[in-house]
């Protein structure tokens, strides 16, 4: 069984810094989305890690997985902080005076919602280089083999100058391992 552990770390590694860079450098550009369609293309990076090394019905799982734990990370850390900015902030305070506590509250959900992109993206990456990033060798062809077999079955014939009649047919299987 080989690993390709050190690669696919070093791709959850790049794959944020380039999308942060793509977003970045394509927004000051006139063109809408287009840097979130680079963002997402570069995302498949450890996805293609896994394919590069053999494990390709693993890179759709991964990408897909990838993108939905840092969502509902995201989502849920950014609920929270709502709710602790919507908690801590008291409406009648002199500083809440002119603008209320919509200001906080914004601040609260948006540091929530990084904090929760952060350890869902992290967090996957841990999960899939220590789980996944192991090729599983295939078994030694010569070890197994199945067999597919069908048997005519037949009646017994009274008269010696009759062919046997066929009743029906057997159909099996045979699995050696």
């Amino acid at each position: 069984m080989t690993s390709y552990g050190v690669p696919l770390a070093m791709a959850y590694v790049i794959m944020p810094v380039l999308a942060g860079a793509a977003l970045v450098g394509v927004s000051e550009q006139t063109v809408d989305g287009l840097g979130v369609a680079a963002a997402g293309v570069i995302a498949t990076i450890p996805a293609g890690v896994h394919m590069y090394h053999g494990n390709s019905e693993h890179a759709l799982i991964s990408y897909g997985s990838m993108v939905g734990v840092t969502l509902l990370s995201t989502a849920a850390f950014g609920g929270l902080g709502y709710y602790v900015g919507k908690a801590s902030c008291d409406p009648d305070a002199p500083e809440n005076e002119a603008e209320g506590c919509s200001f906080s509250i914004i601040g609260y959900t948006v540091l929530g919602a990084a904090a929760g992109a952060i350890v869902g993206y992290v967090g996957y990456a841990v999960y899939d280089v220590s789980s996944n990033s192991r090729v599983v060798e295939p078994a030694d062809r010569d070890d197994a083999a199945l067999g597919v077999w069908i048997n005519p079955l037949t009646s017994a014939s009274t008269e010696q100058s009759q062919a046997p009649k066929v009743n029906g047919l057997m159909l099996g299987a045979t699995l050696l391992f």
